[in-house]
């Protein structure tokens, strides 16, 4: 059912996860899959499960449905904890000051890593479409039974992280189909969970975005970019409806800022890897990026909007290549 080297990286992960005072750490603004994935793990396996910061509009869904909320991270969360594991993530530097008082972490994720893991125990699935989806397998490896409310949390994890269904593989359609066999029952109730009623707040922002976006054209593709302070990947979605091929939008505060990428699959077959070229931007700009294909998304610090412009310039060149292809 797995390949060799898929039952060689469950039974290293497996061996850390026996550990005692075993902690899960979920990355900044978790997201449906990172909350998923730390109810999972930490239900299954044992341990606790903490954010350095808030939630975002998917993870605070998700924590509603599975009526769960991870602790805040703190020093002292640290200090006790006898094997850390990061979720969904693959640089400690993105949670802040805090990074410095972790010490070989173990790493399961499935976007493209970054560059610099100071960690001989990094677990990546860049062929998964969750974190979700890892720790289900991991699960089905052990061969013991799984709670029904485990499975549905695999399931939202999975529809945030592939954009339901958008972003997905054979593979992920297939654990899919598996978790419904299991629980004997459709999706309609874990998609349910994740629709939300008419946001103004989210319809706000699209409009403003659109009012500051600037669009750019290489051959016959064409960049979109804007700056907003939230829906930063609602906003990236409804310019690819409107037209562009690619869109980067920006938002930021007290120094800090956060790049959102979506492109169109169309251009990601062609060769388009936001996930790598979200990482790559680490070479210009102070911070850390990554995700997939079609949708990834860069943390850093400084100005947004020198960001985004170095960003898109970026793009731009990335394009050309592209095209002389």
């Amino acid at each position: 059912m797995f390949s060799t080297e898929n039952i060689v990286k469950f039974d290293g992960i497996l061996t850390h996860l026996a550990a005692d005072r075993k902690i899960f750490i979920l990355h900044p603004l978790a997201d449906g899959d990172a909350i998923a994935s730390g109810f999972v793990f930490s239900n299954f396996f044992g341990g606790r499960c903490f954010i350095p910061d808030s939630m975002s509009s998917t993870g605070k869904m998700v924590c509603r449905y599975l009526k769960y909320e991870p602790e805040l991270l703190t020093c002292e969360s640290l200090a006790e904890a006898g094997r850390v594991f990061l979720l969904d993530f693959s640089t400690p530097k993105r949670i802040g000051p805090l990074a410095e008082f972790i010490e070989d972490p173990v790493i399961i994720d499935h976007h493209s890593s970054s560059a610099g893991i100071q960690t001989p125990h990094l677990f990546s699935f860049p062929d998964r479409s969750s974190t979700a989806e890892i720790a289900f397998e991991i699960m089905e490896h052990t061969g013991k039974a799984m709670d029904p409310l485990l499975l549905k949390a695999v399931l939202l994890g999975i529809l945030t992280d592939s954009g339901h269904f958008r972003y997905a593989n054979a593979r992920t359609m297939e654990n899919t189909g598996k978790i419904m066999e299991l629980l004997g029952t459709n999706l309609e109730e874990v998609m349910d969970a994740l629709e939300s009623t008419e946001n103004p707040g989210k319809n706000i922002a699209r409009l403003k975005a659109s009012q500051r976006m600037r669009y750019h054209r290489v051959a016959d593709f064409v960049i979109a970019e804007s700056h907003i302070s939230c829906f930063e990947g609602s906003c990236c979605r409804a310019f690819l409806f409107a037209g562009a091929d690619v869109a980067i939008v920006a938002s930021g505060e007290k120094g800090e800022f956060r790049l959102t990428g979506r492109a169109k699959e169309k251009l990601v077959n062609s060769g388009l890897d936001l996930g790598r070229f979200f990482s790559s931007l680490s070479e210009i700009l102070p911070g850390e990026g990554g995700g997939h294909g079609g949708a990834a998304s860069f943390n850093g610090r400084g100005n947004y909007r020198n960001a985004l412009k170095m960003a898109v310039g970026r793009m731009e060149d990335e394009m050309a290549r592209l095209v002389e292809k």
